[in-house]
């Protein structure tokens, strides 16, 4: 599988922090709101208005795919939709479809045996990689310049501890995602697989992707 360097908008692939086991993982930080927190500093009742984020992980499918008969290239909407069939001859060897643009012109010219050849076609595979489970979680951002707006109004010594201890709560927060991302199947690898017909019997397919990848 191949990946162009022009990637999703607005998301990070994290596969260059995590190794390849992480491939089609990406993480996104999508602003909430603004909220007042209470800091917590000695006997006073100072809070500061925090903006709040949501950390977001989530698979989308490589922008293209390649296999021992072909290869497949996906818009950015069809990644983020994450619907995808990957047609088979009639013994059963996946092809690659023809482009969307040309498929109608394609289906309006064929000849009557081009009709029954595609008739003859095993069941498509599908993968469903809008299924696959998102992780997250909620946090308030702490930026250099709310450091500085909090150092301003507490010490430097309070605002080290902040700091510290928002580093550690992403850091313990990511990893618990990152070990459930691990706990899952590994659907590139395994649809890799498949398309390369590495993996040979289809029946349990299903079974081992629950459900996410099937015949």
């Amino acid at each position: 599988m191949v990946e162009e360097l022009k990637d999703i908008e607005g998301a990070y692939h994290i596969e260059h922090d995590y190794g390849e086991r992480f491939r089609g993982w990406y993480f996104s930080k999508i602003f909430i709101e603004k909220k007042t927190i209470p800091l917590n500093y000695k006997d006073t009742d100072l809070s500061y208005r925090f903006s709040i984020y949501d950390f977001k992980y989530r698979f989308i499918i490589p922008s293209k795919i390649e296999f021992s008969k072909g290869m497949i290239a996906y818009t950015s909407d069809e990644r983020q939709i994450g619907i995808f069939r990957f047609p088979r001859d009639e013994k059963g060897h996946f092809v690659a479809p023809f482009p969307a643009i040309a498929l109608e012109h394609k289906i309006k010219t064929l000849s009557d045996k081009e009709v029954m050849e595609m008739l003859k076609m095993e069941k498509p595979l599908v993968f469903e990689a809008f299924r696959i489970p998102m992780y997250g979680f909620k946090l308030f951002d702490l930026s250099d310049y709310d450091l500085s707006e909090i150092s301003g109004i507490t010490d430097k010594d309070f605002t080290t501890a902040i700091r510290i201890e928002h580093n550690s709560l992403i850091e313990n927060r990511t990893e618990e995602i990152k070990n459930k991302i691990l706990s899952l199947p590994n659907y590139l690898l395994i649809l890799q697989n498949v398309l390369d017909r590495q993996w040979k019997d289809l029946s349990d397919l299903s079974t081992a992707t629950d459900d996410i990848i099937r015949i």
